[in-house]
């Protein structure tokens, strides 16, 4: 699915729910328009932006995707869970997580991290 940044977030549904699917958002971008052989060997995306303590990037989503989600096909789950995912959202969250760990990741400094880390966990 596109990010705001012209790249492609990359997400799995990892199970079937009574309202929807389960899904994680993957720990890769790759420009958009991506090959299946390009997913192959992603794990899970970790979150620790702001106060978000590395937890797996997973959440319950309505079964459809939107019409401009791209499939690419079929792999074995990156990781299957014991228990049922406890976090909703929409498709849509799966890329705001994405683009949100890359940004934490790639564009700001240290200084920047822990200052909004903290503006976080006061909160």
């Amino acid at each position: 699915m596109a990010m705001p940044n012209g790249q492609a977030a990359l997400v799995q549904v990892v199970a079937h729910t009574e309202h929807g699917v389960e899904l994680v958002t993957l720990d890769r971008t790759v420009e958009r328009n991506p090959t299946l052989d390009q997913v192959r060997g992603a794990g899970v995306l970790r979150v620790d932006h702001h106060a978000n303590r590395g937890d797996d990037a997973r959440l319950k989503v309505p079964s459809a995707p939107p019409p401009r989600a791209l499939r690419l096909g079929s792999l074995p789950p990156v990781r299957v869970y014991d228990r049922p995912c406890a976090s909703e959202g929409g498709w849509d969250d799966a890329v705001w997580i994405a683009a949100s760990q890359r940004r934490w990741d790639h564009e700001l400094n240290g200084d920047e991290r822990a200052a909004r880390s903290e503006e976080h966990t006061s909160e």
